[in-house]
């Protein structure tokens, strides 16, 4: 996944088009769900695993995801049973 910082933006991080590696990891998860694409799960290491929004946006889409979450971290989304972990 490219990300391209926000300097490199007319208005940084205001741009119309600029994203977060987090918005277009979402992104691409929500249009490989409605395309119909088969995958196990998205999986993360601790420094997108502890991204709320992220996790609870996986969830909403009912995608399954692996995330490395840091020792002091929990999480607490409760919204639906399923694959991730707490």
């Amino acid at each position: 996944m490219h990300c391209t910082p926000s300097h490199h933006f007319a208005k940084g991080k205001d741009d119309r088009g600029f994203r977060t590696k987090l918005q277009i990891g979402t992104a691409l998860a929500r249009e490989a769900k409605h395309a119909g694409v088969s995958f196990r799960a998205v999986a993360a290491d601790c420094a997108y695993g502890d991204q709320d929004g992220f996790r609870c946006e996986l969830a909403d889409l009912v995608v399954p995801f692996v995330m490395a979450l840091r020792p002091r971290h929990g999480s607490g989304h409760t919204r639906r049973p399923g694959p991730h972990s707490r």
